[in-house]
């Protein structure tokens, strides 16, 4: 199963016509941060996916916190499932043994519950780059290594949903050298 890229676009239009609708009728109160409702990240102001298209999205499909991912293993049930994080991490792209490119991505809650993502076909090709800090979602990511990593292979799996408010890199020091952890602000 796969997120329909044609339902998504015209959910989109529909719904940044009713944000402009009522952003014209507002009061011109400051906003509160932009939650993602299923994972509870705060996100920046130019939401990529709107909330009602994730909501409908997710119609039939069971959200599972990040944090209990390698718990409940979602991917033994009938269901088709879908996650929530960040993208903290990201290697350089890497040769496979038959040659095809791929990339390793770090996911996270930014609660201390990471998921390492294995990146193949249309998956790097679409997504190889995409910037630290990304909200993503995640539908029916496949285990490997006994659950540690997750293979993706169709950039349809993955859903760009934002920018984390309160993602940052780590400013610190350690040692001489800088530090390369993130931080939830």
């Amino acid at each position: 199963m796969e997120f329909n890229r044609e339902k998504i676009e015209e959910l989109k239009r529909l719904t940044l016509e009713r944000i402009k609708r009522n952003r014209e009728a507002a009061t011109g109160a400051p906003a509160a941060p932009d939650l993602e409702t299923f994972s509870g990240l705060e996100l920046k102001q130019g939401r990529a996916l709107p909330q009602e298209e994730l909501r409908t999205l997710m119609q039939e499909r069971r959200f599972v916190p990040l944090r209990s991912v390698t718990q409940t293993r979602p991917w033994q049930a009938q269901q088709d499932w879908v996650t929530v994080g960040v993208l903290v991490r990201r290697s350089e792209p890497r040769a496979a043994r038959n040659q095809s490119k791929y990339v390793v991505l770090v996911f996270s809650d930014l609660e201390g519950s990471d998921l390492t993502l294995l990146l193949f076909n249309t998956a790097y090709e679409q997504w190889w780059r995409e910037g630290l800090g990304t909200v993503l979602a995640l539908l029916n990511a496949e285990p490997v290594e006994g659950g540690k990593c997750y293979k993706v292979d169709t950039a349809t799996k993955l859903l760009r949903i934002g920018e984390a408010r309160t993602y940052a890199l780590c400013a610190g020091l350690v040692g001489l050298e800088h530090c390369n952890n993130y931080v939830n602000l």
